[in-house]
């Protein structure tokens, strides 16, 4: 394993820590589905439908009450912490030569051209120019 991949995996493994645990009060299903994302959250495989059906969920009116639950819709969950892990990846990978797409297929997307797409449409900027420009900046004085 290079360097760099169990830098990488340290990275996602502390991230994970911080998610938070599933309330005991929610419904089974809810805590089920949370527990099953947060395990499989940087896989490409992980959708909403291989969700519900490798945890035995019924699809009926889970959206909504997921939402209800934990705050986001199951996909908008998704991204946003594959999206928050990646601007991670991109500063403290920076000096390694990780490239923007090495860091989008860590983080689960399966081609750069979405990760490009829904980078931009979340932080208003792709992630090459994110990096280089005042984004950078921001994530500095936000840690």
């Amino acid at each position: 394993m290079r360097q760099i991949d169990k830098y990488i995996q340290l990275l996602i493994d502390e991230y994970k820590k911080q998610l938070s645990k599933p309330n005991p009060k929610w419904p089974p299903d809810v805590q089920k589905a949370l527990i099953g994302i947060h395990d499989h959250l940087f896989d490409q495989k992980l959708t909403v439908q291989w969700l519900l059906k490798n945890c035995y969920i019924s699809n009926k009116n889970f959206s909504g009450k997921f939402k209800y639950y934990v705050g986001f819709g199951v996909k908008q969950y998704i991204l946003t912490h594959r999206l928050q892990l990646s601007k991670k990846l991109l500063l403290k990978c920076e000096n390694h030569r990780l490239s923007i797409s090495e860091v989008g297929f860590e983080v689960g997307f399966s081609n750069y051209a979405s990760f490009n797409r829904a980078f931009n449409k979340a932080f208003g900027s792709p992630p090459g120019k994110w990096l280089k420009g005042s984004g950078n900046e921001a994530a500095s004085e936000s840690e």
